[in-house]
């Protein structure tokens, strides 16, 4: 028998007991009347949308606090980049959705002061070239990169900046692996939160969450 979309949809079990139970199935349709976020914005939007509307087509600022927030990786000529997307609602109450691409995935490593950067630089490289994770895994050397850069240590009080190696990598696995064959060599590292990288990237970024 066929049911219309609108209706409830009725299904039989049987339990152990051999006992006939019906099983209702909403079919997600308005059968119930209940309003959807749609219909509660446009009789309660009061001009707000079109505000929205010149805004954004003025590419003006516009409020938005994020209530959700979901990391993914985006597939460019097959190789997974980092993402960041972030949900929440705008002052009219319509819910949206906000997708940050070309986040840098990094952390840092201290060059010793006795070592020269530049051969540090190979020692590295060579560690990840040849080196696996706990769980055997391997980075991809040919997604990393490296770049040179000063700032202050977290350690300790220093007057002067201190000299790292940042590593680049295109997404959290490949950093995570990274990460963890470098920390076996006990080598002083920042910027190298373990988990949530969004809370790294909402740091350095100035994005404001919410929980």
């Amino acid at each position: 028998m066929h049911h219309n979309q609108n209706e409830l949809t009725h299904y039989s079990q049987i339990s152990e007991s051999e006992e006939v139970k019906p099983i209702l199935r909403y079919s997600g349709e308005d059968y119930l009347g209940i309003p959807t976020r749609n219909d509660i914005v446009r009789e309660n939007e009061n001009g707000s949308t079109s505000i929205l509307e010149r805004a954004l087509a003025n590419q003006k600022n516009i409020p938005f606090m994020p209530t959700d927030i979901e990391e993914s990786n985006e597939y460019i000529n097959g190789t997974p980049y980092y993402i960041l997307r972030l949900y929440g609602p705008l002052i009219n109450g319509q819910k949206a959705a906000v997708t940050i691409t070309s986040i840098k995935i990094f952390f840092d490593i201290r060059i010793p002061d006795n070592k020269d950067i530049y051969l540090f630089e190979v020692e590295i490289k060579n560690i990840l070239a040849n080196e696996k994770d706990d769980k055997e895994k391997a980075v991809d050397l040919s997604k990393i990169k490296i770049e040179h850069i000063k700032a202050f240590s977290i350690r300790g009080y220093h007057t002067e900046k201190k000299s790292y190696l940042r590593i680049y990598t295109t997404n959290t696995f490949q950093r995570k692996i990274a990460f963890n064959i470098i920390q076996k060599h006990n080598l002083e590292t920042a910027s190298d939160d373990h988990s949530t990288y969004y809370r790294k990237v909402a740091r350095e970024y100035g994005i404001s969450l919410t929980g």
